[in-house]
């Protein structure tokens, strides 16, 4: 089964200017993921990062390359931009919790709820994504998983 980390990447390849300047690593979650967005984001083309990445990953860029995304762009940004900062919240929420002091948490946690509910409604999703990319950029850079 596809994620939206993998049709992200097909969307990178297929429309590398329509989302090349939204799209960003640290939305990604799997560092395999993350370190094929840093080798096509770096601009040289999809050939230079398959012969940058390791195996594995290049693998997945040449799957990307031959198969077509499902998607509209604006969608495939929209919905890994949500994952992404619901994957932020959740790590907030726990840091909370374990926390002697939640208060501190507690504007951070409002003000990224507010802003995924924003990403999703259409009227409101640009702002938001100009929101939410310089806070990810800052915040979201640890949050990786395998």
């Amino acid at each position: 089964n596809a994620t939206i980390e993998d049709e992200a990447l097909r969307v990178l390849v297929a429309h590398p200017d329509e989302v090349a300047g939204v799209l960003r690593p640290v939305l990604f979650a799997s560092r395999a993921h993350r370190g094929e967005a840093e080798a096509l984001l770096a601009g040289d083309g999809l050939h230079a990062a398959m012969a940058a990445a390791d195996p594995a990953a290049a693998e997945v860029l040449g799957e990307a390359a031959v198969s077509e995304p499902t998607a509209d762009p604006e969608g495939v940004v929209s919905r890994l931009v949500d994952v992404a900062a619901t994957r932020a919240l959740r790590s907030l929420e726990v840091e909370a919790r374990a926390a002697d002091d939640a208060r501190p948490y507690v504007e951070a946690v409002t003000w990224l709820h507010a802003r995924i509910e924003d990403l999703r409604e259409r009227t409101t999703r640009k702002k938001a994504l100009d929101q939410l990319l310089p806070w990810l950029d800052e915040h979201g850079e640890g949050r990786v998983e395998d």
